[in-house]
């Protein structure tokens, strides 16, 4: 019976002590010794920006974005999810945005706009499931960076988020049948991402919306060894980036290879989408 007792505590420190990692970890209160530097080499955003609908008109959306990326000083913005209809809003969108960056390239879902020049972009297949991710080469031509833009499969999450709830047993086989299916294909997902990785010479940045935890598979089969999370190493304050659940989740990154070192990251909490910006300043080593 003591025996019992003694392992029953252990499990519930464990528990509690996990917890508490959890939420800092996800909450990531100063992980940096040092006030994070502002100013760089490069200073890039990546954002969901969940089909600019979640502030009501998308020209209010775009305002609200436009700004955020003045005040953050930014050089290239990645933008997953980024919406292809009403037709022409395309165009309006680049009116608004050309004014600060002169460099505009929309793919599918993806939209990249920067301050210097893009050289590429691409959208990739990816390899064994469905679905496509944005390879952009962007930057000065003597020191241009790889930027892997990700909008990994969803969670499944859907039927809790749409606001009704889950309705009975059904619902929540539904649920549970769609999270473990569409978890693998993010794994095959990052699978495949790892494996372009390889092809490019230039610095390596993954950014975007993985609908992954912090220590999750696929979060681990993106770092891998050789890339490091912006935030974690560089970043203070807040670190969760989408706002519903409770908002304390963080399932949007930037990784980054270790040819080039990230001075500054911060989560920016303008109201644009349920997911936060990603900022992270770089210098070139």
């Amino acid at each position: 019976m003591k025996k019992v007792l003694i392992i029953t505590l252990i499990v519930i420190v464990c528990i509690a002590g996990g917890c508490f990692w959890y939420f800092n970890f996800v909450n990531s209160r100063n992980f940096s010794d040092t006030v994070p530097v502002t100013q760089g080499d490069l200073k890039i955003g990546s954002i969901n920006v969940c089909g600019m609908s979640f502030g009501g008109k998308r020209e209010i959306t775009e305002a609200v974005l436009l700004k955020a990326c003045r005040d953050n000083s930014l050089d290239i913005l990645v933008i997953e999810e980024f919406p292809m209809y009403p037709l022409g809003s395309d165009s309006a969108f680049i009116s608004t945005f050309s004014s600060y960056f002169p460099y505009i390239s929309i793919k599918e879902e993806c939209a990249v706009l920067s301050k210097t020049p893009i050289w590429e972009h691409e959208r990739k297949s990816y390899l064994g499931c469905s679905g496509s991710y944005s390879s952009i080469l962007a930057g000065p031509l003597e020191s241009p960076v790889r930027i892997i833009g990700v909008h990994l499969r969803t969670t499944g999450m859907s039927i809790v988020n749409n606001g009704r709830g889950v309705d009975g047993n059904n619902d929540l086989a539904r649920m549970r049948q769609m999270m473990r299916q569409n978890r693998r294909i993010r794994i095959q997902q990052a699978k495949s991402i790892r494996k372009a990785m390889f092809k490019t010479a230039e610095p390596v940045i993954i950014a975007g919306d993985f609908n992954s935890m912090p220590g999750s598979r696929v979060y681990r089969i993106l770092k891998g060894k050789d890339l490091s999370d912006s935030f974690i190493v560089a970043g203070q304050g807040k670190g969760s980036t989408y706002r519903l659940l409770k908002d304390i989740i963080r399932i949007d990154y930037m990784l980054y290879s270790d040819d080039i070192e990230c001075v500054g990251a911060q989560i920016a909490d303008d109201k644009v989408s349920d997911h936060r910006m990603i900022i992270s300043t770089f210098n070139r080593k």
